[in-house]
């Protein structure tokens, strides 16, 4: 069930990304009604990680919360983290510096030397603080900037095993994340009015984790909810549609109104950041509770969603990086031409090859690096 919610995220950010690029990379667009619609409607596609922050905060906190007795909390905690993130994350930053350099032709198009200049807020996972100062605006390669959410993530795990810890009331922690739920949009809100516009940049309300934490926290809150009363969860399950429905109508509404879903929009970095978070929580914690035979349930259950969740980790970091390098290879291709105004073959032919290129070294990377290193996580069980 949560691998077909990671599949979900995972086909979102690499559509987002791959649609509509081959046409614009040639000063090209379609003219049908299609193409603009088409347009549009994967130009949103953004929110995934949206849905992957709500996720993470919901398996966090409930790790976390079931754990917080144990003598070893913390280094059971950041051991398997560190298991689970960083031979991917680290071997792909090392392929990218210390290898593909001696290969040209690999190398050409990843904006290599423009990485080596900032590479230490990759080390450091603080891309995300790096682009959204207003002195660096525009430094993070395009190829690589996926990574500032990764860096959101990371730096929510420094400071989340010790809050759960502190709040050891389940209802307390509840709270807590509900405040951060309404700090992170009155946060928002100020630098999108001109809070700080001297240091920060326009990226800062999309980028900053206590700006995206509302995400997080919404997850962790759900996780809560699910180890409460059983009356409590049921009457939940039951208002989750109604939440979801609101959130629904208000990013349909911004959607309408401000022509598309556009992170650096002020409303939707308000409004629509808060309506995804409650949507997802909402989403994930009627995935949960759905049972079998739901329809939902068989969504989320299909082995097509599963499949791509199970390798979403390794599809996130690579999927950039594949698509800049086939934009090479591809002039002069029959499918690059129009069809009565339409590129929308061209873009389905291009987002078909960078999703089978990304998946064959997603499935690499996981039977030869992450499954094998996956099993020391035996070692750090509380």
């Amino acid at each position: 069930m949560l691998d077909g919610i990671r599949g979900l995220a995972i086909l979102l950010v690499m559509q987002y990304h791959f649609w509509g690029i081959v046409p614009g990379l040639f000063g090209r667009g379609g003219t049908s009604r299609l193409d603009v619609e088409l347009g549009r409607l994967f130009g949103a596609g953004w929110c995934g990680v949206d849905l992957f922050f709500v996720l993470s905060g919901f398996l966090i906190t409930g790790i976390l919360y079931d754990s917080r007795g144990s003598r070893s909390y913390f280094r059971d905690f950041y051991a398997k983290r560190v298991l689970r993130i960083f031979p991917v994350y680290y071997g792909f930053l090392a392929v990218l510096l210390f290898v593909l350099p001696h290969f040209p032709s690999l190398a050409a198009n990843l904006q290599l030397d423009e990485l080596r200049k900032v590479q230490v807020f990759f080390w450091t996972y603080s891309t995300n603080v790096f682009g959204s100062l207003a002195r660096f605006s525009g430094q993070v390669p395009l190829v690589h900037s996926q990574f500032w959410s990764l860096a959101v993530e990371e730096q929510f795990y420094l400071v989340w095993p010790a809050l759960v810890l502190l709040c050891d009331d389940r209802r307390r922690l509840m709270t807590v994340c509900a405040a951060l739920v309404a700090a992170a949009f009155v946060l928002r809100s100020a630098l999108v009015l001109g809070a700080g516009f001297e240091v920060f940049d326009k990226a800062a309300p999309y980028n900053l984790t206590p700006c995206r934490i509302d995400t997080l926290a919404t997850g962790g809150f759900v996780a809560l909810v699910l180890r409460g009363e059983r009356a409590a969860v049921e009457r939940l399950a039951r208002i989750a549609p109604y939440v979801g429905g609101v959130a629904v109508a208000v990013v349909l509404a911004l959607y309408v109104t401000r022509d598309r879903l556009f992170p650096a929009d002020g409303a939707v970095a308000t409004f629509g950041f808060s309506a995804l978070a409650l949507l997802f929580g909402a989403l994930v914690l009627r995935a949960v509770t759905a049972p079998p035979g739901a329809p939902l349930y068989r969504l989320l259950s299909g082995r097509v969603l599963r499949t791509f969740g199970k390798y979403s980790y390794a599809l996130y970091v690579v999927h950039l990086a594949v698509e800049f390098q086939l934009m090479m290879h591809i002039g002069g291709q029959f499918w690059l031409r129009p069809i009565a105004g339409s590129y929308v073959f061209t873009n389905v032919v291009f987002s078909a090859m960078c999703t089978a290129v990304s998946f064959a070294i997603a499935w690499s990377s996981w039977h030869l690096v992450e499954k094998r290193v996956l099993a020391l996580k035996r070692y750090f069980e509380p």
